[in-house]
């Protein structure tokens, strides 16, 4: 009997060996790399008027921050128990943007039962510090900033599947040839950001304080933005938001339009007929004039 038994323990949990191994490929987990947007709270001015800087700023392009996920660092509070995080989260929701998690140093047991009562998780990683100040370099020393530079790596998983995610005005413009110096007392335009390859469904790109130049196709739900103006050298399928920062005269130009939404500074239109000035197969220009978007296709090879 006892044989029997073990006989058959043996079978089942072959049976189930068996059975989880079947099903391996249905479900699997992969480490991935996301670009994901990170509002640093710094400690240099007051709570009100760091909230009020964050919701200034969401105001100058409301779509591309609505139901935008990002990763709250107050890592530069280490008294975070008097940190007002309640009211932070509230102004965070009520703008849109959904945060997923935070990024401190060494949390109490009072801020961890705050995370674990809005289900955030703590996002830990080795050069968290060090990221956290080359990221505040590459910016303006205000109180709340959004920073999608090539160190956000540290708030998202080890690998990337396509390089083209982890670009930033920041990285090229270390790799870009100096600007000539013929003319040092006028103070340049930062060299813009070259993308050579195309932007696939869930990738985006910004372009900080310059243009940015894509050589290829931005696909359904691909995401280019740039503070400055944006060229698309293929087609536009996916959305295009130019003068972020608040510059209306910024442009968006495409070989070929069929975006599903364009944005310049605050005026925004959603795609989902195309204006009737727009031809999809020719190159077709996007500004903004007394606060409306202007659309204009123009055939390069009609002379009239």
């Amino acid at each position: 009997m006892i044989r029997y038994l073990n006989r058959c323990i043996i079978q089942c949990n072959h049976n189930n060996l068996r059975f989880f191994s079947s099903k391996q490929n249905d479900a699997t987990l992969k480490s991935k790399s996301y670009l994901i947007p990170t509002l640093k709270i710094n400690n240099s001015i007051s709570f009100n008027d760091s909230m009020n800087q964050l919701i200034q700023k969401i105001e100058l392009a409301p779509m591309f921050y609505k139901d935008a996920p990002i990763v709250v660092d107050v890592s530069d509070h280490t008294e975070l128990d008097n940190f007002k995080f309640d009211e932070l989260m509230n102004v965070c929701v009520g703008n849109g943007l959904v945060p997923i998690g935070v990024s401190c140093n060494n949390p109490s047991d009072r801020v961890q039962d705050i995370l674990k009562r809005y289900r955030l998780p703590i996002m830990y990683g080795t050069n968290t510090r060090s990221s956290s100040k080359s990221s505040a370099a590459s910016t303006t020393a205000t109180t709340a900033t959004t920073t999608t530079t090539a160190t956000a790596s540290t708030t998202t998983s080890s690998s990337t599947a396509n390089n083209v995610s982890n670009y930033s005005s920041t990285a090229m413009n270390h790799q870009m040839p100096a600007a000539s110096t013929a003319s040092t007392t006028i103070k340049s335009k930062p060299a813009p950001l070259v993308i050579s390859t195309s932007l696939r469904s869930g990738q985006q790109i910004y372009a900080e304080n310059t243009d940015l130049i894509i050589m290829g196709n931005v696909h359904s739900g691909a995401e280019a933005v740039s503070d400055g103006n944006i060229f698309i050298f293929g087609t536009l399928k996916g959305r295009a938001l130019a003068g972020l920062s608040g510059d209306k005269s910024a442009k968006i130009i495409t070989n070929k339009f069929e975006a599903e939404l364009v944005s310049i500074g605050p005026a925004y239109h959603a795609c989902e007929t195309l204006p009737r000035t727009v031809n999809p197969n020719i190159p077709t220009t996007v500004t903004l004039q007394d606060d409306k978007l202007l659309f204009t296709s123009i055939d390069p090879n009609n002379n009239k």
